[in-house]
């Protein structure tokens, strides 16, 4: 018997396994894009033929923004809250199911934009970002060609590169006159520390004092008394006429209009 043709599928199988042995080595993929610790705020929503997706080019007053933090989306701008889990597999972003608070907005503007952005996350989206060193850009294109350009600031965690003491402060609805030594005419925020426990419940509130610090985030309005939920960073090294402390706002829990 001839031996050739044992010698053929030898030979084809040798053959079959280096050409499986070139092939099949995995590429390994790129770095996962730097999402989180940064403010993802809109630009622009394009159409595939570069024309504005209506529903979420309006309301300039009140962007847009995206916040991404430990695998949670954050969705602010728009008539409700927004937030649900995501992943990023192969530079694609999936956003699982999204949860929202459920108010009711009179700007229907908001109402309609509120609608569209759900409804965009809710594809399989390429994620690029532009990295500029301070500058950053980040672009979500769908399948269909539609666009979403988002300019990216960096958090304040970025900014001071630490992790911040959580605290509330009750800020009174008038200011005070204080001796600021740069700056004569200065007028102070009226201020007391509030302590909570773990259901929530205040348990007590410290002296009033006068903060000579600003508030980043938050502007005060004559008559209106707040509760503020603060991000309190402490500086490494702070300049010599200021305080080792920078004052973050991080959510408005009260707000109440005091009658004169």
């Amino acid at each position: 018997m001839s031996s050739t043709p044992r010698l053929s599928l030898l030979l084809l199988g040798s053959a079959l396994l280096v050409a499986c042995n070139a092939t099949s080595t995995p590429t390994a993929p790129g770095p996962e894009p730097q999402l989180q610790g940064w403010h993802w705020q809109l630009q622009q929503a394009l159409q595939a033929d570069g024309s504005p997706i209506a529903e979420l080019s309006g309301v300039p007053e009140q962007p847009l923004q995206l916040n991404f933090e430990e695998q949670r989306l954050g969705i602010t701008g728009s008539c409700n809250l927004i937030g649900g889990d995501y992943r990023i597999e192969q530079q694609r972003l999936q956003v699982g199911q999204l949860m929202q608070t459920m108010m009711y907005c009179d700007n229907q503007a908001l109402m309609q934009r509120e609608s569209a952005i759900r409804d965009f996350l809710g594809q399989s989206l390429q994620l690029h970002v532009q990295d500029n060193g301070e500058q950053r850009q980040l672009q979500l294109t769908n399948a269909a060609g539609q666009q979403l350009l988002l300019q990216g600031t960096p958090t304040a965690e970025t900014r001071y590169g630490s992790t911040p003491e959580i605290v509330f402060l009750e800020v009174s609805q008038d200011l005070a006159d204080c001796q600021h030594p740069l700056m004569p005419e200065h007028r102070c925020l009226k201020v007391r520390d509030l302590h909570y426990d773990e259901q929530g419940l205040q348990r007590n509130a410290g002296e009033w004092r006068l903060m000579y610090e600003s508030i980043e985030g938050f502007e005060h309005q004559a008559g209106i008394r707040n509760v503020l939920r603060l991000k309190r960073f402490t500086r490494a090294q702070p300049p010599a006429d200021a305080s080792r402390f920078v004052w973050v706002l991080d959510m408005v829990v009260e707000s109440e209009m005091m009658i004169r």
